[in-house]
C-alpha cells in the first residue's frame, strides 16, 4: 500500500460537542450591567449637547447619568460585600433604604472599596482627574437623585422647600468652575464674533433667553458670547463625568477579580464598560458614547 498519499477523512464525532449556558444568577447581574452601561451612555450623549436654549437635555442628563452612576456604584457595593460575606447579598432593606439614591454616599463607600483592595495589592490605573470637581458632580446629582427631579413641579405646587433648581446648582458648581480655565483666545474670539453679529443684527432682533443659572440674556452679543462658552464648558463637564464613569469601572473591576479569586460566582461586569477605560487624550476627543 502506498503510504505517500493518505486520504483526509475527517474524524468520526459520536458526542455532541458541550453546550455552555449562562448561569441564572448571572443573568440580573449581566442586564443590570448593560441597563447601568446605557444609562451612562444615553446621559453622556446628552450632557454632550445641552445648552441653555434646549434645557431639557441637561435633565435628559441628569436623570440618565445619576441612575447610571448609582446603578454602578450599587453594582460595586453588591459584589464586594458578597466577597466579605461569605458570597451572600446585602438585603433589600440595606440597598434600597439605607443606600438608596444618595449617590454622595455610595461615591464614599465605593472609595472606601478601592483603598482597601490597594491596601491588599490590587493595582489601579486610574484615579480621578479632579478630585474636587468630582466631588462637586457628584453632589449636584445626588441632589437631583434624592429630591430635585421633581423640582420644576415641586415649585408649581408650592413644595419646593429648601431645594436647589438642579440647573442653577449644576451652573454654579460645576459649570462655573470650569469656566475659570475657558482659554482667553476663545474668550477673545467669542467676543469678537458676538460683536459683529450685535453691530449687523443688533437693531432688528429681540432675544429673550435665560442662562443656565436663570440670569436672563437680553441681546445678541450676550447669547453668541453665553453659546461659546456653554459649548466649551459643556465638553469639560461630560469629559469630567466620564473619568469618572472610568475611575468607577476600574473599582468594579478590582472587586470581580477579588470575588472571583474568593470563589464567589459573578460574571465579568466590567466588560460592558470597556470603552471607558481609555486615556483622557480619547475621552477628551469623545462625543458619542453609544
Amino acid at each position: 500500500m502506498d503510504d505517500d498519499w493518505i486520504e483526509d477523512v475527517p474524524p468520526r464525532i459520536d458526542e455532541s460537542p458541550p453546550v455552555y449556558v449562562i448561569p441564572e444568577p448571572w443573568k440580573p447581574f449581566l442586564r443590570e450591567a448593560d441597563l447601568t452601561r446605557m444609562c451612562l451612555a444615553t446621559g453622556l450623549n446628552a450632557m454632550a449637547r445641552a445648552n441653555h436654549l434646549e434645557n431639557g437635555l441637561y435633565s435628559q442628563a441628569f436623570f440618565n447619568v445619576s441612575i447610571g452612576l448609582e446603578r454602578l456604584l450599587k453594582l460595586i457595593y453588591l459584589v464586594d460585600y458578597a466577597t466579605t460575606h461569605g458570597g451572600s447579598f446585602p438585603s433589600r432593606k440595606t440597598l434600597q433604604r439605607e443606600l438608596g439614591h444618595d449617590l454622595a454616599r455610595l461615591f464614599g463607600e465605593a472609595q472606601v472599596i478601592r483603598n482597601r483592595l490597594a491596601d491588599d495589592g490590587h493595582d489601579f490605573g486610574w484615579t480621578l482627574v479632579d478630585a474636587d470637581l468630582a466631588q462637586a458632580i457628584i453632589e449636584v446629582l445626588s441632589e437631583f437623585a434624592r429630591s430635585t427631579r421633581y423640582y420644576n413641579l415641586d415649585y408649581l405646587v408650592g413644595g419646593s422647600g429648601q431645594s436647589r433648581d438642579p440647573l442653577q446648582a449644576w451652573a454654579r458648581d460645576v459649570q462655573d468652575k470650569l469656566a475659570e480655565n475657558y482659554p482667553a483666545r476663545q474668550r477673545a474670539n467669542a467676543a469678537q464674533r458676538a460683536s459683529d453679529l450685535q453691530s449687523l443684527l443688533g437693531d432688528a432682533a429681540s432675544i429673550m433667553q435665560m442662562r443656565e443659572d436663570g440670569s436672563h440674556v437680553t441681546t445678541l452679543y450676550e447669547a453668541g458670547v453665553h453659546e461659546a462658552l456653554g459649548k466649551w464648558v459643556q465638553q469639560k463637564a461630560t469629559y469630567h463625568c466620564a473619568t469618572i464613569v472610568r475611575y468607577l469601572a476600574e473599582i468594579l473591576r478590582g472587586v470581580t477579580w477579588r470575588a472571583i479569586e474568593a470563589g464567589v460566582a459573578v460574571p465579568f461586569l466590567f466588560e460592558f464598560f470597556a470603552t471607558d477605560n481609555n486615556p483622557a487624550s480619547y475621552l477628551q476627543r469623545r462625543r458619542a458614547f453609544l
